[in-house]
Order: structure tokens, then C-alpha cells, then sequence
């Protein structure tokens, strides 16, 4: 088990816990999974909304945007679908990341992504049902206050009781917005919640108010450096996997020529280079000079042949590199907010949930008592089966006097 700090120290672990096969393996399957749900029900809502494929994707490709406005009522329905599929799978396999992360840090490394995952299907409902509950009584409070408007239409009854109630009606709004918040931090913390806790979608729930109501600072002051570590350590990632994409250009360059100046210059298209966010992206790992990394590049010649093939799958796998740094500041996220909940939990409960035994230990334990009970009969029948061994010792006992008695026979004989 490792020893903690339960401080702000234990945040910095984050980088090193994230930086694990296991752990980016399922966060790069929730984001592929969840990315692709979101982009199938995407250009779904602009199709029918009568707004052409061909443009969105010659301009976006795998990574459709919606235009304000542009989108019918039902547009909009899928396109918010697609955005809440997208949230409940990164919830579910965030959850399975941080199992992972709770299991190495109680000492067991060789937890495996698949147990992850049965732990993941077990538990899912409390993940995902913890904050739709908040959501559920976000809406009934709405609904009462559209109510309330409607009374307060009444006249000059409904002026005078609105502002009597006006005291508690602000009471309501204020509670309101703190439930907003509560949801912020349900899905920020519930997959570390169930996955160290184990609890159920109620309790998960009441973590969430325990939690941001006595821990407020706490809470925020670690998520804020958690930020920055996340920030830094894709940062630095990404940095890597440019001077590799680099030295790969460079060195290849020199003999393939003009086909890899060709076949790059189609691959990074394949890259949300589209989208606003990619300028920061670039300004930190110079991803926009991938093409102009060589100063011995050709000059640009047409496609001929496979190339244009060749330079779709080089596409492929630079979104793929794209989406496993990714993949790792969301596994050093999920690490970082397993060890933010283990610190809350013992601030505020003065439990250790390290030290708190396993669904399998807890099976065998009781289990053992179940064998104990069983041995008895077995102990009575290895009791029960001396008795004709005392037989057998208590013949040779009744047949000696008849000897003894025949050998004084034999004396008055003689």
C-alpha cells in the first residue's frame, strides 16, 4: 500500500499514476467510443436539419462543429444526445481508470483493464445515476418556480403572495445554484467517488454535498492544481511526440523524397486543424510546422498511385497519436481526482480508504465461516467411528478369563 500525505502533496503523484498503459488504454477506448457516438448523431442532426454533408465534412472531417442557428428543434435534440453519450461513456471508463488507480496505490499492480472493466459494469448505475438525481431535482425546483410564475399571474393575488414568499422564493434560487455546483463536482468527482467508496447512487450523491460543503477550499485549491499538472504533463507529452514525428520525417525524408512531403502534408489535414482550439495546441508542440520540418523537402509534386492511400492511414495514426496524448491528461486527471477524494475522505471522515478491504477478501471471509460449519458433522463422524476399534480392544478382555479359567482346568487335572 503506498503511504500518503493526504495533503497537497499527494496531487503530484497525478503525472507518474497517469502515465500507465492500463490507464490510457481506457481512457483512448471512452474517448473513441464516446467520439464516435457524439459524431454519428452530429451529422445525423445536420442532415436532417437539411444542412449538406459534403461541406461539413470537407471542411471538418472526423470532427463536425455545429453552426449556431443552423439546426431544426429535433437537430438539436440528437446533437445534445450525442453530447450526453459522450459524457456517460467518459464517466464509465473514467470510473474504470480510477479503479485502476485505487488498485495500484492499495499495492496491487497486476489489476488487470479487464477487471477494470467488470468492476466498471457493476457499478455503472451509481456513476451515472448519482448525478441525474441532482439533475431531477434541478428540474422539479424549475418546474415549481414556472408554477409559481403562473400563480403570480392571478391578479392582485398574485402580486401581494409573490412578494410575501419573496424571501423563500430567493432561499429556492440560491439552493438551486448551489445544486449546479454540486453537479459540477458529481461529475468531476463521482467516478473516483465509486471507484474508491463503492457506493451506491444515493450515497454517491450525499459524497457529492459532504464533499464540496465541508472540503470547499480543499476541493478547489487541489482541482486548480490539478489543472496545471494536467496542463504540463500533456504539454511535455506533446512535445515528444512532435520532435518523434520529427525525427521520423527527417531521417526518412532524405531517401523517400517527394512521397513523404506529399503523403504528410494530406496526413495532418486529418488533424482537427479546423478547429480554434488546435492554435493552442500548435503554439505548444509546433504541430503546424509538421509539413516544413525538413529544409531539404522537395518540392510538391501530384499524387500518383498508392500514395494517396498511404497518406490516408499516416492520417489515421496521427489522429490516433493525437488521441492518445489526450488520452494521458485525461488518465492524469482521473488519477489526480482518485487521490483528491482519497485526501477529502480522511479529512473529513478520518477514514483511509486504502485500508479498506476488497469485494474479493470480503467474499472470502465470508465464505470461511460456511466451511467451519460444515466440519462438525465431518469432526462427529471421525468421532463416531472409534467405538468398534474399543470392540475389537474388548474381545481379547472377555476371552482371557476363559484361558485363565482353562488353565486352572488343566492344573486340577494334573
Amino acid at each position: 500500500m503506498v503511504k500518503l500525505y493526504f495533503d497537497f502533496r499527494d496531487i503530484f503523484r497525478a503525472a507518474r499514476l497517469g502515465f500507465s498503459g492500463k490507464k490510457i488504454g481506457l481512457q483512448f477506448m471512452g474517448l473513441l467510443i464516446g467520439y464516435v457516438g457524439y459524431a454519428v448523431l452530429t451529422y445525423i442532426a445536420l442532415v436532417v436539419s437539411g444542412i449538406g454533408f459534403g461541406a461539413n465534412w470537407a471542411t471538418y472531417r472526423l470532427y463536425p462543429t455545429i453552426i449556431a442557428g443552423g439546426l431544426t428543434w429535433y437537430g438539436w435534440v440528437l446533437y445534445l444526445a450525442g453530447i450526453i453519450f459522450w459524457i456517460i461513456i467518459w464517466l464509465m471508463y473514467s470510473t474504470a481508470a480510477a479503479k485502476v488507480t485505487y488498485q495500484q496505490l492499495k499495492g496491487d499492480d497486476f489489476y488487470t483493464s479487464r477487471e477494470a472493466l467488470g468492476f466498471m459494469r457493476k457499478n455503472w448505475k451509481a456513476v451515472i445515476f448519482s448525478p441525474l438525481m441532482v439533475i431531477a431535482v434541478v428540474i422539479f425546483l424549475l418546474v415549481c418556480g414556472i408554477i409559481l410564475g403562473l400563480l403570480g399571474k392571478i391578479p392582485f393575488i398574485g402580486e401581494l403572495g409573490f412578494a410575501i414568499f419573496s424571501i423563500p422564493i430567493f432561499g429556492v434560487a440560491l439552493f438551486l445554484v448551489f445544486l449546479a455546483i454540486v453537479l459540477c463536482v458529481g461529475i468531476i468527482l463521482g467516478p473516483a467517488i465509486v471507484a474508491t467508496a463503492r457506493e451506491d447512487s444515493f450515497e454517491t450523491m450525499i459524497q457529492f454535498f459532504s464533499s464540496i460543503w465541508s472540503q470547499t477550499w480543499r476541493f478547489v485549491i487541489y482541482n486548480g492544481l490539478l489543472g496545471g499538472i494536467t496542463v504540463t504533463a500533456v504539454y511535455f507529452l506533446g512535445i515528444f511526440s512532435y520532435r518523434a514525428l520529427k525525427l521520423v520525417y527527417v531521417i526518412c525524408g532524405w531517401t523517400m523524397g517527394p512521397k513523404l512531403h506529399n503523403m504528410a502534408m494530406v496526413a495532418i489535414d486529418w488533424l482537427p486543424t479546423k478547429l480554434g482550439i488546435w492554435s493552442l495546441w500548435s503554439n505548444g508542440w509546433g504541430c503546424s510546422e509538421l509539413a516544413l520540418i525538413s529544409r531539404y523537402r522537395p518540392p510538391h509534386v501530384e499524387f500518383h498511385g498508392a500514395e494517396s492511400v498511404a497518406a490516408v492511414i499516416m492520417g489515421v495514426f496521427l489522429v490516433v497519436i493525437f488521441g492518445l496524448v489526450v488520452s494521458y491528461g485525461m488518465s492524469t486527471w482521473t488519477a489526480g481526482q482518485t487521490l483528491i477524494y482519497l485526501i477529502l475522505r480522511k479529512r473529513k471522515d478520518d477514514e483511509n480508504l486504502l485500508e479498506r478491504e476488497d469485494e474479493e477478501q470480503e467474499f472470502e471471509e465470508e465464505s470461511v465461516p460456511e466451511e467451519k460449519e460444515e466440519k462438525p458433522p465431518a469432526a462427529e463422524m471421525k468421532e463416531e467411528a472409534p467405538p468398534p476399534a474399543e470392540e475389537k480392544k474388548e474381545e481379547p478382555e472377555e476371552e482371557k478369563p476363559k484361558e485363565e479359567g482353562s488353565e486352572g482346568d488343566k492344573e486340577k487335572t494334573s
